[in-house]
């Protein structure tokens, strides 16, 4: 039977930070520092990662200048996101003194 070996982030990121900077650079000591703020100031908390550093606004902009009513699920790959973040997306840019969200999902749909 394979054991399973768990890893939390803190060790992970860690490890990743020694493999990319070489134990020349990253000491034992400094680790060992590092660790313990991290989980002194993280520990018990439900953290959030994103999955890439990205610009919302500028995703957003773009999709709304590529969005022709019938390329969402094109646009939804090309970006990575699920249909809600689509809309959520789409939908943001919306200036409510100019439009409301209902007409212009009614002018996205005549196209």
């Amino acid at each position: 039977m394979i054991e399973e070996v768990q890893c939390d982030i803190v060790t992970a990121m860690l490890n990743e930070v020694r493999l990319l900077l070489g134990d020349e650079v990253f000491h034992a000591a400094v680790e060992k520092v590092l660790e313990a703020k991290l989980r002194i100031d993280w520990g018990g908390q439900a953290v959030y990662v994103k999955k890439v550093a990205i610009d919302v606004h500028a995703r957003r902009r773009a999709i709304r200048a590529k969005y022709d009513g019938t390329n969402r699920r094109q646009l939804q790959l090309e970006f990575g996101i699920s249909r809600g973040q689509f809309y959520k997306d789409l939908r943001s840019g919306i200036d409510p003194a100019v439009e409301s969200p209902i007409s212009l999902e009614r002018r996205l749909r005549r196209r």
